[in-house]
């Protein structure tokens, strides 16, 4: 006989490069070494009581191999004309159904090991219902995103949108192939609109830490033992919610300059079309510390005190001859103008630039802003300047500067 059916009556023998199994197939004969034959690319061990059925050359029924098994009691049935799944005996399955794909795990773990890359394409959404999603380092998230996280220490601080720079790379790409006038200006309405989207999370997530991070100031007075590990206590607590803050000035530079590309290759494409002028809608100017605000394509006027300050911290002063400078060279920077000045401009903090975090550096900080920002004190611009130096590990520094005015008013100041 060509062809014969059994049934498995041990465990399949999976260690060598054919898998074989013991094979009843009737009351008088055994096969206790088949050979059996599977698909290039997949590969399965038959639980015993499998239906087998066994080819045999010539009708040689000692050259046999096995060419299809079956397992009745776990086969899954129900499916519709055109509908395949793979499965296993305890349940599990990947089911490639007429209305989509599901793979049941049966509450055990699913794992994808050793990818460089992993993507999800969808044109819709992508939905996690689970009661905590854990990512072990950055987390990237594009514009519009919201919700909340919980912190390593066990708060919840509300979701902000993060730049998405591959909207931008996109955006362009479709700037330079637009066909017309009016598609250019409506790219132009959608880019400040998810940029304005974009900077309101921003401001929303500044106007909630913004409390927390005053709470970090120093007392003024002479801290004993207990005040001391009460400051401590604070900044370790609160570090998860400030970290966000002091990269959203990071965040907003980045996506000014993007949205200046993105204008250039308007304007670009804009001079390709026949009488096109598009006009580009204004983007929010957010108040964030220690950031270039913008009214347009021009820098925007005002906040002179606070201009003043930015000026005197993030320039960069000449340095001592006795300084030493991070790089290695002699150059001392500063500015050719201060030549013969009472004051140079800016501020000595350059220095700090390769230095590790570590509280002589903080308070190196301090003293480098109260000496820029002295101008002030003999100007009569300021009655007095007040500086604090918060390090947030593992690598930011906060400086809180404090303008106390001869009207009794303080103008503050954050840098990070």
């Amino acid at each position: 006989m060509m062809l014969g059916r059994g049934r498995t009556s041990a465990p399949a023998n999976d260690s060598g490069t054919i898998q074989t199994l013991q094979v009843v197939l009737g009351p008088f004969e055994t096969q206790d070494v088949a050979k059996r034959l599977a698909e290039f690319g997949f590969t399965s061990n038959p639980p015993v009581g499998s239906d087998v059925l066994m080819a045999f050359v010539c009708g040689n029924r000692d050259n046999g191999v096995i060419v299809a098994t079956g397992h009745q009691a776990s086969r899954p049935t129900g499916l519709e004309p055109g509908e395949s799944m793979q499965y296993d005996v305890t349940g599990k399955y990947v089911y490639l159904s007429v209305s989509g794909i599901i793979v049941e795990a049966k509450g055990l773990p699913f794992t994808i090991n050793d990818t460089n890359t992993a993507t999800i394409n969808a044109s819709e959404s992508v939905e996690l219902n689970t009661p905590e999603v854990v990512i072990s380092q950055t987390l990237r998230v594009g514009n519009g995103a919201t919700g909340s996280f919980t912190t390593p220490t066990g708060q919840t601080v509300t979701g902000s949108a993060l730049l998405d720079l591959q909207y931008f790379s996109s955006l362009k790409a479709r700037i330079q192939a637009s066909s017309g006038c009016a598609e250019l200006q409506a790219l132009a309405d959608e880019a400040v609109a998810s940029v304005n989207a974009n900077i309101a999370a921003i401001e929303s997530q500044l106007a909630f830490l913004e409390p927390i991070l005053a709470l970090l100031a120093a007392p003024g007075a002479d801290l004993s033992k207990l005040a001391t590990w009460i400051e401590s206590f604070i900044t370790a607590f609160l570090t998860p919610y400030i970290v966000p803050y002091t990269t959203y000035a990071t965040q907003l530079t980045e996506q000014a300059a993007q949205m200046a590309l993105i204008a250039a290759a308007i304007a670009e494409m804009a001079a390709s079309f026949e009488h096109c002028t598009v006009t580009i809608p204004a983007v929010t100017a957010p108040s964030i510390p220690g950031d270039w605000q913008l009214s347009g394509a021009d820098l925007l006027s005002g906040n002179d005190l606070t201009t003043a300050v930015l000026i005197s911290l993030f320039t960069d002063r000449l340095a001592e001859a006795s300084d030493t400078i991070p790089d290695g060279t002699t150059n001392r920077r500063g500015w050719w103008g201060d030549l013969d000045q009472d004051y140079p401009i800016g501020s000595r903090l350059w220095l700090l630039a390769r230095s590790k975090l570590t509280q002589a550096v903080a308070n190196k900080a301090q003293d480098y802003c109260i000496e820029a920002l002295q101008w002030m004190i003999d100007d009569g611009v300021a009655a007095s300047v007040t500086v604090t130096a918060q390090i947030i590990y593992p690598k930011t520094l906060i400086v809180r500067p404090v303008l106390n005015k001869s009207d009794g008013t303080k103008r503050v100041a954050n840098a990070a």
